[in-house]
């Protein structure tokens, strides 16, 4: 039994009765549990701050061909609407013209603290065109230091520029769409520059091209998209 109350434990004192020369008493006590097993215990530090910044890139690179995974694999790509996805039109004879569209975008984070947690964050940007003959998600993935160039050159299409899952979403309907960062996108947020990212379909990065001779998987972007992120400064 704890006889003193610490920020460790719970500020809740419980009554338990014991006998008192054949009487019944109360007794004010506090229970001892496991420490922090139950109680959501808040990190010490100075104010949390959100913050909305504004897109500083956000551009598309695509290549197309007869070959799919020669399009998959090319080393650059040429500028064009911003879409992610993939496409393949039937061109007749057996033969068909495959396309992938890849995003990339990024923001000027240099306004965060360097001694700043981060909390979380997410990206916003809204989807004004969808078509899908197979289910697809938006997958955001890292290339910094390096990818994607401030401005976007035609070699950040290559495919290998790029590696991990920092968040994703299933692209259902268009309209608003927020990705928040997962643990690995939030380790990526630069505090003394740029932070940016490549959006890409999840059946781009497994290689997986449109089934039917003429299918569509991808969607595209309005202008404009944002990076919410919170973090907590120091104390």
């Amino acid at each position: 039994m704890r006889t003193g109350f610490t920020n460790a434990f719970p500020n809740k004192p419980l009554k338990k009765y014991y006998s008192y020369h054949g009487i019944l008493m109360p007794c004010y006590i506090q229970p001892d549990p496991e420490p922090f097993a139950s109680y959501e215990i808040k990190p010490g530090g100075g104010p949390i701050v959100t913050k909305t910044f504004l897109d500083i890139i956000f551009v598309n690179r695509e290549q197309n061909g007869l070959d799919y995974q020669e399009v998959h694999d090319s080393l650059a790509g040429a500028e064009y609407t911003r879409y992610v996805g993939q496409l393949r039109w039937d061109l007749g004879g057996g033969w068909s013209d495959f396309w992938i569209g890849r995003v990339f975008v990024g923001w000027n984070t240099s306004i965060i603290p360097d001694n700043a947690t981060i909390l979380s964050a997410k990206i916003i940007a809204n989807i004004e065109g969808l078509k899908k003959d197979s289910p697809f998600s938006v997958t955001i993935r890292n290339g910094m230091p390096i990818y994607p160039h401030i401005p976007v050159v035609d070699s950040d299409y290559f495919f290998g520029n790029y590696s991990g899952d920092s968040g994703s979403t299933f692209v259902e309907v268009v309209g608003l769409y927020e990705i928040d960062l997962n643990a690995e996108g939030l380790k990526k947020i630069n505090k003394t520059g740029q932070t940016k990212f490549a959006l890409l379909s999840d059946r781009d990065i497994l290689s997986l091209p449109p089934y039917a001779p003429e299918s569509f998987e991808y969607c595209t972007f309005k202008i404009g998209c944002k990076l919410q992120v919170t973090y907590q400064e120091a104390a």
